[in-house]
C-alpha cells in the first residue's frame, strides 16, 4: 500500500507544479503579444538604437499574476532590454493596470509611439503617433 501512495503524492506534485515551471497561465503570451502589436502599429522592434519600452511591468499584475517574467520575454522577442537600457520600468502600485508603451525613432522629426494597456484582462493598442517635439515647439499643447 505505501508503495502505490508516494508515486500518487508525486504525480500531483508534478499536475499541480507543471504550469508553474513552464511559465504557464496568462502572462505566458503576453510579451509576445504585446510585441506582434508593437510591430502591427511601429514595424519591426529589432533595432536597438531606435526602440524603447516604458511598462509598469514587474509591478502591475496580468489577471492576477505577476509580469515579471515580461522583461525576459521581451529580451527574447526584440531589442529591447534593461541591459541595453532601452526597457525603462516606472514603478507602481500592483493594482494599476498594467501597460507598455512602445517607442521607435524612424527620422529626425519622427518618434513614433505607441501605448498598450490591460483593457478588462485583454491587452490593446492605441493607434501609432508622432511625438516627435522639435526645438522651438512651445509646450502648450502638451499642459
Amino acid at each position: 500500500m505505501k508503495s502505490k501512495v508516494l508515486p500518487l503524492i508525486l504525480a500531483c506534485l508534478l499536475l499541480c507544479a507543471a504550469p508553474a515551471w513552464a511559465g504557464g497561465g496568462a502572462v505566458a503570451g503576453l510579451a509576445r503579444q504585446a510585441a506582434s502589436l508593437a510591430s502591427k502599429r511601429l514595424g519591426p522592434q529589432d533595432q536597438a538604437a531606435s526602440v524603447a519600452c516604458l511598462t509598469n511591468a514587474g509591478y502591475a499584475t496580468y489577471k492576477n499574476q505577476s509580469t515579471l517574467s515580461l522583461y525576459d520575454d521581451l529580451t527574447k522577442l526584440t531589442a529591447i532590454s534593461p541591459g541595453r537600457g532601452n526597457l525603462l520600468v516606472r514603478p507602481g502600485a500592483p493594482q494599476e493596470p498594467l501597460y507598455l508603451m512602445f517607442v521607435k525613432k524612424e527620422g529626425p522629426d519622427k518618434l513614433m509611439m505607441t501605448f498598450l494597456a490591460d483593457k478588462e484582462g485583454k491587452l490593446a493598442a492605441g493607434p501609432a503617433m508622432n511625438i516627435h517635439v522639435g526645438v522651438g515647439i512651445f509646450f502648450k499643447f502638451f499642459i
